[in-house]
């Protein structure tokens, strides 16, 4: 089956619940991975056999936040292709100040509810359809 991987680092389990649940109602041949902490999951990226089709990052994370985890990622040259979307309680303009120079694809609000997750998701997939790595 040809399938996308989605890969989210963040490091609240209830937020990765949210974000699963909402990707399984949206039944669109997306595999979810997470990365609980951003230097574990930096370090996973590195490895060429591990391709996501899409990154998302909670800015709000322990050891490095989600900037410095993306700064990270956008560095490791088999990704540079990857569509990485910050996904985040709150969004600052100053974060979306940010977007051009750390080449951020998307800024996606984590939603009050399941259905409002699934409308953003659905549109962020049409937009950014990739594809598939494995």
């Amino acid at each position: 089956m040809d399938y996308k991987i989605c890969y989210l680092i963040d490091d609240d389990i209830d937020e990765q619940d949210i974000f699963e649940m909402a990707l399984t109602e949206l039944n669109n041949g997306v595999q979810l991975i997470y990365g609980n902490d951003s230097r574990t999951a930096v370090k996973k990226l590195k490895r060429e056999n591990f391709i996501p089709d899409y990154i998302f990052i909670d800015i709000n994370m322990p050891q490095l936040n989600g900037w410095e985890c993306l700064q990270e990622i956008r560095k490791i040259p088999h990704l540079a292709h990857i569509p990485i979307a910050i996904y985040s309680t709150s969004i600052p303009p100053d974060h979306k100040a940010r977007a051009g120079d750390a080449h951020v694809t998307a800024f996606i609000r984590k939603q009050p509810n399941i259905p409002d997750l699934i409308a953003v998701l659905r549109d962020f997939f049409h937009t950014h359809n990739q594809p598939t790595h494995l």
